[in-house]
């Protein structure tokens, strides 16, 4: 590495420092965001009903689009109060290390809505879990502290959920999907987000 390149480095890495504490009041409202729309979507999805492994499928990638779509504006919302620019390179950094994981997860999405399988309502969520899991795990050096964690509660539930899969009756009914996907995608990022939140109202400032 040369001189400059190192230079570089050096300056990358000290703006995403100063952007993760910038952007720290931002994470308690993105996660609360994304827990109430698993929340709300199992709850539409239960009710509705989406009984179908195809309609399951879709109804959740879609929910996924509003989900992130939601988290996005909320952190420009944030680089445009503090008055940073949003697309900057450390935010091009995080979406870079997330973006592998989210794409393949949503792409088994697409390709199981086609198959309409009922297995696929079942087993997706739980490949999502991984998937979504090892993308916050691989973005979590560039996040604020505890992302990692989260990361890694999304994997091992997903070993939980597959291992009790099988001993539920009738699991391989859609229903168990939107249990799934709101129980975690809903209410671990809820948690997520109050711990988050009082942790940052909490620290002593600087």
């Amino acid at each position: 590495m040369s001189p400059n390149e190192a230079e570089e480095e050096l300056q990358t890495i000290r703006t995403i420092m100063e952007r993760t504490a910038l952007y720290e009041r931002a994470v308690s409202p993105v996660l609360t965001w994304l827990g109430a729309v698993g929340i709300v979507t199992a709850a539409l999805g239960w009710y509705k009903p989406v009984a179908g492994a195809r309609e399951f499928l879709l109804f959740w990638l879609c929910a996924g689009v509003v989900a992130v779509a939601g988290a996005f504006w909320l952190v420009r919302n944030q680089a445009l109060k503090q008055g940073e620019p949003f697309w900057s390179p450390p935010t091009r950094k995080v979406a870079g290390a997330m973006f592998p994981g989210v794409l393949i997860g949503g792409l088994l999405g697409v390709i199981g809505s086609q198959v309409d399988n009922p297995w696929f309502a079942r087993i997706m969520p739980i490949v999502w879990m991984w998937f979504y899991g090892c993308a916050l795990s691989a973005a979590s050096p560039s996040l604020p502290r505890g992302f990692a964690r989260l990361g890694w509660c999304f994997i091992i539930f997903g070993f939980v959920e597959a291992l009790m899969a099988p001993n539920l009756p009738d699991h391989q009914k859609v229903i168990y999907g939107h249990l799934t996907m709101g129980t975690y995608f809903g209410g671990l990022h809820l948690v997520a987000g109050v711990l988050f939140h009082f942790s940052h109202k909490n620290r002593p400032s600087a």
